[in-house]
């Protein structure tokens, strides 16, 4: 029987080796927040990267995340204008006391038209 010589195991797989830098810049007040979270839930004592890097690949890895797509000016300034006709409606529709029941079934698929237009890009 070998016996073990002791120290850290050694990892089997090179991909697992954190050899990857991500430098990151922080204001005071963001600095202190961290430092009061990881004070709140760093339980087990880890260094204050380490448990960092944990909670943010938990984070990314449990798809909590909501990413914010790129959109151009030009799609900006159509929903502007989308939302402006959409408010010259609802006035319009605010003068007219007695709107039957079709014309607001209209108006509701219209909204929901819109809606899917943009949602479903």
């Amino acid at each position: 029987m070998s016996k073990s010589k002791g120290g850290r195991p050694r990892i089997k797989c090179q991909k697992e080796v954190r050899k990857v830098r991500i430098n990151l810049s922080f204001n005071q007040n963001e600095k202190e927040a961290i430092d009061m979270f990881c004070k709140k839930y760093n339980h087990i004592n880890q260094s204050k990267g380490a448990f960092l890097r944990d909670v943010l690949m938990e984070i990314i890895t449990s798809n909590k995340v909501t990413v914010v797509e790129y959109i151009s000016p030009y799609d900006i300034n159509e929903l502007n204008r989308i939302g402006v006709n959409l408010n010259q409606v609802c006035k319009k529709i605010q003068t007219f006391p007695n709107l039957g029941q079709a014309d607001q079934q209209r108006i509701y698929q219209i909204i929901h038209d819109i809606s899917k237009i943009i949602y479903d890009r």
